[in-house]
């Protein structure tokens, strides 16, 4: 069992984490108002080819590693499709965002080190990883389907997808709530990184030999909350929570950590859009 002093010390550096990212929106905020309040409607191009898409950045919270029970803040930028139309008037996405989209995914992980974990003394370390992929959605009224997939570039050099469906809500004008469950799976490569112990981790960690194999990692759910300042600008936060399940919660290096793992993120966002 974790000592309570422990338990209590990760919970208040999170929330002291997202209380400063708080702060920091709250100045940012009236900023971005008044600059942008004034700017004209973006207006999609209709019957033109062309493209929109959206660009932003977040201040996101998450833990430290696959199974941490430590938290820490990172940067993390968004790249989201809306639409692109040919010149034979074939449209991917467009309208109100329904129908299908295609779209960059990315992802990030902290580095895994005895340095800032001791409970860790004898695994190896795992460098900051780095996942690119792509990510494919249908939205059908107030309802959207998502299947994303990574593959880890720098760290882990693993696959790693996640798949989820999303209830989208609109309580006022420009408020958008979504809300959904979320099921996350891994490929053995991925897994036996941060899972798996090995005969020589086993006998310096002092754990015992474990073999994670590929599959389902976690389920959980995912929430977010988008306020749209202008046609072109937006704030918005995230939170989730993911329950490690099958050999990703049967690990013994879960065991020193944590099966629940929660992420916060908050952030703005800009539509961009150009014809051709």
């Amino acid at each position: 069992m974790k000592p309570k002093s422990m338990r209590a010390g990760a919970i208040g550096a999170t929330c002291l984490i997202v209380s400063k990212a708080l702060l920091a929106t709250s100045f940012l905020l009236p900023i971005i108002v008044r600059s942008h309040a004034q700017e004209p409607p973006e207006k999609p191009v209709l019957g033109k080819p062309g493209i929109r898409f959206e660009l932003g950045a977040f201040g996101a919270v998450a833990p430290s590693y696959e199974g941490s029970r430590r938290y820490t803040a990172y940067p993390l930028p968004v790249v989201r499709f809306h639409s692109l139309r040919f010149s034979n008037g074939f449209e991917l996405g467009g309208g109100d965002g329904t129908g299908f989209s295609i779209y960059p995914s990315l992802g990030y992980l902290g580095e895994r080190s005895t340095k800032n974990d001791p409970a860790l003394q004898g695994l190896p370390d795992v460098d900051h990883s780095i996942e690119l992929g792509t990510g494919v959605s249908y939205r059908y009224r107030n309802t959207r389907a998502f299947v994303d997939l990574r593959y880890g570039a720098i760290g882990h050099n693993g696959f790693v997808g996640v798949t989820g469906v999303d209830l989208i809500m609109h309580p006022e004008e420009n408020l958008t709530f979504t809300l959904g469950p979320r099921i996350s799976f891994a490929s053995r490569q991925y897994m036996e990184t941060y899972f798996s112990v090995s005969p020589e981790s086993s006998t310096s960690s002092g754990l015992h030999r474990f073999s994670a194999s590929g599959g389902i990692k976690s389920a959980g759910l995912a929430a977010s909350l988008k306020y749209q300042i202008s046609d072109a600008w937006a704030v918005e936060g995230r939170a989730g929570w993911d329950r490690l399940i099958g050999d990703a919660g049967a690990s013994p290096i879960t065991a020193l950590g944590d099966k629940n793992q929660f992420t916060f993120g908050i952030g703005f966002t800009r539509k961009f859009q150009f014809g051709y």
